[in-house]
């Protein structure tokens, strides 16, 4: 009995030493298992934070997204390349290029005429025709802060000496019953006592029937510097058609000066936003006239039809083209 009691004891100190073994075997496979693969996940945790709400997993997009989402008007079409180059917005518009001489005329074909004589004055231009003893065109620039009256109506009337054949004189339009017209006016140059003297040069003279000088040719001219003043500047050319020989015409005073049947105006202005230009024509007889001025326009092309002349040559030609082919009055009203 003693020695079964010894037995028991023994095996029961046996089990438990074997009992703490495996006991001891655990903690250190666990010690080992958090040290290789459980430090990089275990992070410390604040009070705070256990007590917030969770929050959720935010993903980074991808740089494409990023790109659209910062320019949402830009996103690319399905299929779209999202590196592809992007188009460079187009310039904007420039304003027109209105150069310096664009009133002056080109005399086309008759350019190579014995008798065409270029006559250049403080504040207009001139061609003169000695053939028909008066100019083919006068040309000038009237511009807004132009439009002021520091000079009187001077009335010198005179023979234009520079004229290399000599001009037509007062003389020749006396007892005539035909006015002296001007064809750069004189109003339009009283800004300057110079520039208003120098219009009352012969050359710048032609036999106008005096209906027609004091009427509607009066009233253009006076609209002409309303649109000076409305558009900022304004390119005029003035002059009688002249489209037969001298020969053909009635004539007046000792110098044979040819009477005009026809006379005509061009204005060109930059549009009132200054991107293009309105270019409008007049062909008046020379006689009373009932009608208002707006009777006789005509586009600028059929001015050049009836004169010969190229008016506003230094425009770009596509510019110019399409303001002298334009019949509409309504931008000038």
């Amino acid at each position: 009995m003693a020695r079964r009691r010894s037995r028991r004891r023994s095996g029961k100190k046996q089990s438990k030493f074997l009992l703490i073994l495996i006991c001891l075997a655990a903690v250190l496979v666990v010690l080992y298992y958090h040290r290789y693969y459980g430090a990089a996940s275990v992070q410390a945790v604040s009070p705070a934070a256990e007590n917030a709400a969770p929050q959720p997993a935010v993903r980074t997009p991808p740089a494409e997204e990023q790109q659209q989402a910062s320019h949402p008007d830009a996103a690319a079409a399905p299929g779209a390349l999202a590196d592809a180059t992007p188009v460079p917005a187009e310039p904007a518009s420039a304003a027109v290029v209105l150069p310096a001489g664009l009133e002056v005329p080109v005399c086309g074909l008759k350019n190579h005429a014995p008798d065409h004589e270029l006559r250049n004055f403080t504040h207009y231009a001139l061609c003169y025709r000695e053939a028909y003893e008066q100019a083919e065109w006068s040309a000038y620039e009237l511009t807004a802060d132009e439009l002021v009256k520091n000079a009187s109506r001077s009335n010198d009337f005179r023979q234009d000496d520079m004229i290399s054949t000599q001009s037509a004189t007062p003389a020749d339009y006396k007892g005539s019953g035909y006015d002296r017209g001007h064809l750069t006016p004189a109003a339009d140059m009283a800004f300057d006592e110079l520039a208003m003297s120098e219009t009352f040069y012969m050359s710048n003279m032609s036999p106008q029937a005096p209906q027609l000088n004091r009427g509607v040719w009066k009233h253009l001219e006076a609209q002409i510097r309303t649109w000076a003043s409305r558009f900022g500047k304004v390119y005029v050319v003035s002059g009688p058609v002249l489209d037969k020989p001298a020969s053909d015409y009635a004539a007046i005073g000792t110098n044979k000066v040819s009477v005009p049947e026809y006379y005509y105006k061009t204005v060109l202005a930059p549009s009132e936003d200054g991107m293009t230009v309105l270019a409008i024509g007049f062909i008046i007889p020379n006689q009373k006239c009932e009608d208002s001025f707006w009777s006789y326009a005509v586009p600028v092309d059929k001015v050049e039809q009836a004169t010969g002349l190229d008016f506003y040559a230094l425009l770009d030609d596509r510019i110019e083209d399409a303001a002298e082919a334009s019949a509409d009055t309504a931008p000038w009203k």
